[in-house]
């Protein structure tokens, strides 16, 4: 057992809530809209991963986060879209954005979609993890060779 005052979640509940929560389903039928949407979600990669990662550093925060766990695992069991993600929380709609916008970049430019993966290799949340396995599962931009040493790596 923790001892009282160790971490901050032995002194206070904590739920991790994006800015424009109450907006977000609005923000993604916006965007939804545009006529080349995914071309803009493309521009936006480097940021929604950052903006995941920041999700993700506040769940660490709460203890809630780590290399080993995250709550992507409950809140977002399938990286690619799937009938099982219902996005119970918020957050987890993040995935979808940023999966959509790695998909533009990577029908569009392999060495972009290299450097994206290879960016999220480097992060130490379990969810990056996920992102990466998902990525080269489906992308032709990596060898058979570069996929088995990640799922061995995982």
């Amino acid at each position: 057992m923790e001892p009282i005052g160790g971490s901050l979640r032995t002194v206070a509940d904590a739920e991790v809530r994006l800015v424009a929560h109450d907006r977000l389903k609005f923000i993604v039928e916006a965007i939804d809209r545009l006529p080349h949407s995914e071309d803009f979600l493309a521009r936006l990669t480097v940021h929604l991963g950052e903006m995941l990662e920041r999700a993700l550093e506040l769940h660490s925060t709460v203890s809630q986060a780590n290399s080993d766990f995250d709550y992507s695992v409950i809140d977002r069991p399938s990286i690619q879209p799937h009938d099982q993600n219902h996005n119970f929380r918020e957050w987890a709609v993040m995935f979808d954005l940023l999966w959509r916008a790695w998909r533009q970049v990577d029908a569009s430019s392999g060495v972009e979609s290299r450097a994206l993966v290879q960016h999220w290799r480097q992060r130490t949340f379990l969810a990056f993890r996920r992102l990466v396995i998902a990525a080269m599962t489906v992308s032709p931009n990596f060898t058979t060779a570069e996929k088995i040493e990640v799922l061995l790596d995982a």
